[in-house]
């Protein structure tokens, strides 16, 4: 627990200062990344073993595509000012559930 603080604190040093609640966060921000980090390794080796590279040669103006209108989606951030200022996402404002059956929207 010491070697994973200071870490959090050589990551952050404004971590130092703040309360004990916000440390403790940080911490499990810590070690959640750090644990994942094999995970994501492994997973990057297996997409780039089963990646059909020539499908991308062959398709590479689409995937270019994609990856344009992604980098406009990200850039865009789709929120909208509800109730004294607040900026609220549409996933949160919006109540997504199924309708019961036999009632309209």
């Amino acid at each position: 627990m010491n070697l994973l603080r200071r870490l959090s604190i050589k990551i952050e040093p404004n971590l130092a200062q703040e309360n004990q609640t916000v440390q403790q966060f940080a911490l499990v921000e810590t070690f959640g990344i750090l644990w994942s980090i094999p995970w994501l390794t492994a997973a990057l080796v297996w997409l780039a073993l089963t990646t059909s590279w020539s499908l991308l040669r062959q398709e590479w103006l689409i995937f270019l595509l994609l990856l344009a209108l992604y980098a406009i989606f990200i850039a865009l951030s789709f929120t909208f000012r509800r109730e004294a200022g607040k900026v609220v996402r549409p996933s949160s404002a919006v109540p997504w559930r199924a309708w019961p059956p036999g009632r309209p929207f």
